[in-house]
């Protein structure tokens, strides 16, 4: 049902509306008050894009600081944080992938190892999506890939969009792009940016702690999404071997220029396994990665695609992150800090993974991914510094919370795909919340019990 841009903009109203009462009512000061209102609003126009979300992004830190919620000082220190320079990094990676070709053979690499059924093929969609999830955090990039070989495998056999069939392709697709953030943080925004939260406030960790606590638990979740997939796969199907053995062939051997990135995306691989020894944050080494795509001898890019760059998502990463910074500045976040600690339960563990699960459930249905993290993952690290070495379980349960696309909204690319044509909104819907009962699970039988052991 579409709804009339003036009724969009009431219902903004009177949500902002509430939500001024009832911090005035509950005593809030000024800068808080301020604080809420502006974030309220910007959220809200994120959902129901009355503007840009770019373009809200970027005036919402000018908001703060006019409405006195925190000096600039403090508003615009995330836009000097290594997040913004991370994911500059990856726009840069995910062109110079693409350009190459590098991105393309990888991922008709990975679905030409799978069968000639329906259920054979999401094993090779899920391997494409690992393959190019460590180097390229920004998954629209990746998303547009993945639109583009799964609309060619549907239009080649002949599926309808909307159909039972196509509808599980692109939701593989979309798995693809979702769950390697569980093994490799660098291979999505909101992972990135809740450690990089957890790190301001006081708990560090390193690219390889995060992938020893969660390869395993992981990998294992990857396979019962896949395997809960394939219960919506109607009987029967086609042979679409052909098509994809067809497309990779084409390929030929490898050229110059793929050599060249394969040997920049094997050193990256490398400085990101290592950054324990280093030291060096990844965002600065991502960058770097990115300034050598463009020298002499190498010249993977040039000034074109220097100016042709899709920098839009690092001033919407930017602008979410300044809601923490502003929240801190206004002193919300230490509220919101006493509302999490109370509860998340830190002297019953299970109690507390489970909240914190249904808050990122609960405030990515809210908020979208990236503000649930700007707003949530200080007071998860606080919560976790308190219970000591366990601590960390929060942040990973908070991410399978995030992991729960309930709506297309919540996640861009569920978003795009959606906009496809290819997925019908009922077999989306029937697969999301079966997930979600299916993570529920999955966190009690078996990710909590490694954490348990592991950390």
């Amino acid at each position: 049902m579409n709804v009339s841009a003036p009724m969009r903009r009431i219902f903004c109203a009177l949500i902002v509306s509430a939500v001024a009462v009832a911090a005035l009512a509950g005593g809030w000061n000024t800068s808080a008050t301020a604080f809420a209102i502006i974030t309220v609003c910007a959220v809200l126009l994120w959902i129901i894009e009355v503007l840009p979300g770019t373009l809200v992004a970027m005036i919402l830190p000018v908001a703060y600081i006019l409405a006195g919620a925190g000096t600039p000082a403090q508003v615009l220190s995330p836009w000097t944080d290594s997040m913004c320079w991370l994911v500059l990094g990856g726009v840069v990676i995910s062109r110079m992938m693409e350009k190459s070709g590098v991105s393309r053979r990888m991922a008709l690499w990975a679905l030409s190892r799978s069968g000639s059924s329906l259920r054979r093929l999401f094993p090779g969609i899920m391997l494409a999506g690992f393959l190019i999830a460590p180097f390229v955090p920004t998954v629209m990039g990746k998303a547009a890939l993945f639109v583009v070989i799964l609309g060619g495998i549907c239009r080649t056999l002949n599926l309808k969009p909307g159909s039972r069939e196509s509808s599980c392709i692109f939701l593989c697709g979309l798995l693809a792009l979702a769950e390697p953030k569980f093994i490799f943080f660098t291979s999505s925004v909101d992972s990135a940016m809740l450690l990089n939260a957890a790190a301001r406030s006081g708990m560090t960790i390193s690219w390889l702690e995060y992938f020893r606590a969660n390869a395993v638990p992981g990998m294992l979740y990857s396979l019962c999404c896949l395997l809960l997939l394939c219960l919506f796969v109607p009987k029967g199907g086609r042979d679409f071997h052909a098509f994809v053995s067809a497309e990779y062939k084409r390929l030929g051997p490898l050229g110059t220029d793929e050599k060249k990135a394969f040997l920049l995306l094997a050193l990256t691989a490398l400085a990101m396994v290592t950054d324990s020894l280093h030291g060096v944050d990844i965002g600065w080494l991502m960058m770097l990665v990115a300034g050598l795509c463009f020298l002499p001898g190498i010249r993977l890019l040039d000034q074109r695609d220097l100016r042709a760059l899709p920098l839009d998502m690092v001033f919407f990463v930017a602008g979410c992150m300044t809601i923490g910074a502003a929240a801190h500045a206004a002193g919300v976040d230490s509220v919101i800090g006493d509302m999490v600690r109370s509860f998340l339960n830190t002297e019953h563990e299970a109690a507390a993974l489970a909240g914190a699960f249904v808050s990122g459930a609960g405030l990515s249905m809210a908020f979208t991914s990236l503000p649930a993290v700007s707003t949530l993952g200080p007071a998860l690290a606080a919560a976790g510094l308190e219970a000591g070495s366990s601590g960390q379980a929060f942040l990973y349960a908070f991410l399978y919370g995030l992991d729960q696309f309930l709506m297309p909204y919540v996640f861009a690319p569920a978003l795009y795909f959606y906009a496809s044509g290819y997925i019908n909104i009922r077999h989306y819907l029937a697969f999301q919340f079966s997930k979600l009962v299916m993570t529920a699970v999955f966190l009690l039988v078996v990710a909590v019990p490694w954490w348990s052991m592991i950390l």
